[in-house]
């Protein structure tokens, strides 16, 4: 499977190095080490599972991984610095620490967060595009919105631990 994937890299004459890796994301790309990784074991259960109804706009596997690679080539593509969900906090907060535990302000850093964070997403997406046949516009426009959407969630509940968190060593000191 992941010579798909490689026959996409080497299609645009690509120095990026691909490996198969495990963990919670479909793919991921490494700055530091220029590497796609691609959870292949994962691609794989989630086409199995969801072809028929939320992927029936992907033909094959095969078009769904290409698609996944795609996305990745645009991280790479982006050159620019994005920070971690809990760098954006912090920064976000600033020296108004001690007002996070007010429900509007709460929400109102959380969503600057994430708006922030999805940033990084949108500009894979939109960079990736380069990459991707013309048969499978479609299908990559409608990963993207659905992937935004689940990302979106995701954000959500990661900024709600680690902002507890924060509220917690406030409330200590």
């Amino acid at each position: 499977m992941l010579k798909i994937a490689q026959n996409l890299i080497n299609k645009y004459k690509l120095d990026v190095k691909l490996v198969n890796s495990t963990g919670d994301f479909l793919g991921e790309y490494e700055r530091e080490t220029d590497t796609i990784k691609l959870n292949i074991n994962k691609i794989q259960k989630i086409y199995k599972f969801k072809r028929k109804k939320e992927l029936s706009y992907v033909k094959s596997l095969n078009e769904y991984i290409e698609v996944i690679t795609c996305h990745e080539l645009g991280h790479r593509e982006d050159k620019e610095k994005r920070q971690k969900p809990s760098e954006c906090i912090k920064e976000l907060i600033g020296k108004d620490i001690k007002n996070i535990s007010e429900e509007i302000y709460h929400n109102e850093i959380k969503e600057k967060a994430i708006n922030r964070l999805l940033e990084e997403e949108l500009a894979a997406w939109e960079l990736g595009r380069k990459y991707v046949r013309q048969d499978l516009m479609r299908a990559y426009d409608i990963l993207n919105q659905d992937y935004l959407y689940r990302k979106r969630n995701k954000f959500e509940v990661d900024l709600d631990a680690q902002m507890s968190f924060i509220i917690e060593s406030v409330g200590r000191y």
